[in-house]
């Protein structure tokens, strides 16, 4: 099988770490070849928290670039702006319209390496990221005009990646002193990009028994995209969290898969 490639993007506190150390344990158990990289970020003051998780056959490097995510879990959705441009789009970037991911730059630091941003200014330079005719018009050339479901899915499929995000909002330094807005309706300017699924993964958390388990929230919910048994997500959820959090977190997976 070729490479699939995953970002865990949140900030610092909101156990990004745990979820990729819990993913890994997934994917190794079902006898992938795994490589995972940890961008710390200036998660002390709030900054970007960035995992990249590749796993197939054989994975040579961890990082995604941009355009090359299968999937983006997002644990914060300001986040979820900042990093939409790594996200596979019919083989192109989902780049975001009107400045969404200028201004989750400007409402928050931005803690990914220079070399991130350089196909971003390429991509200035003239080359356009965004597919010609936009992706409906793309899906509906591909299937027939008399069946509107295969076409439905046609156009999930030229979305290519899928970014799940949890709808919480931390407000970084900007915002809280004034200097900046929480841009709005981000969800809605992110699905008119790419297949988006948001879920409320706080409250989910707060239903199992604590805020904490945001993280495990979120992988039940990735774990409805995967190909994996959903007792070989039990299993390394045994295996990662201490015993007398382990209901707890069980709970909170099975609250996320069931989103």
């Amino acid at each position: 099988m070729s490479t699939t490639s995953i970002m865990i993007v949140g900030v610092g506190g909101q156990g990004t770490l745990l979820a990729s150390k819990l993913l890994g344990n997934v994917l190794l158990g079902a006898g992938y070849d795994v490589k995972l990289s940890e961008v710390h970020g200036m998660s002390q003051r709030g900054g970007s928290v960035v995992t990249y998780v590749k796993y197939g056959d054989k994975v040579y490097s961890p990082i995604v670039d941009q355009g090359e995510a299968d999937y983006i879990l997002s644990f914060e959705i300001l986040e979820s702006a900042r990093w939409i441009s790594y996200l596979k789009a019919g083989g192109q970037s989902a780049r975001p319209q009107g400045g969404l991911r200028a201004q989750a730059q400007s409402a928050g630091p931005q803690d990914a390496p220079e070399t991130r941003d350089q196909p971003e200014r390429q991509a200035r330079g003239g080359q356009s990221a965004r597919p010609q005719g936009g992706l409906r018009a793309q899906a509906q050339s591909a299937e027939p005009q008399d069946a509107p479901e295969t076409r439905d899915q046609a156009e999930r499929q030229a979305r290519g990646g899928h970014l799940i995000t949890n709808t919480q909002r931390t407000w970084p330094m900007p915002v809280i002193t004034g200097a900046m807005p929480y841009p709005e309706n981000i969800v809605e300017k992110l699905s008119a990009l790419a297949d988006v699924t948001a879920v409320d993964a706080l409250a989910l958390a707060e239903q199992a028994g604590s805020a904490k388990a945001v993280n495990v929230v979120l992988i039940g919910v990735l774990s409805q995209r995967m190909d994996i048994p959903e007792a070989a997500w039990l299993k390394a959820i045994e295996e990662t969290v201490p015993p007398k959090f382990l209901e707890l977190n069980k709970r909170a997976f099975e609250l996320g898969r069931n989103a």
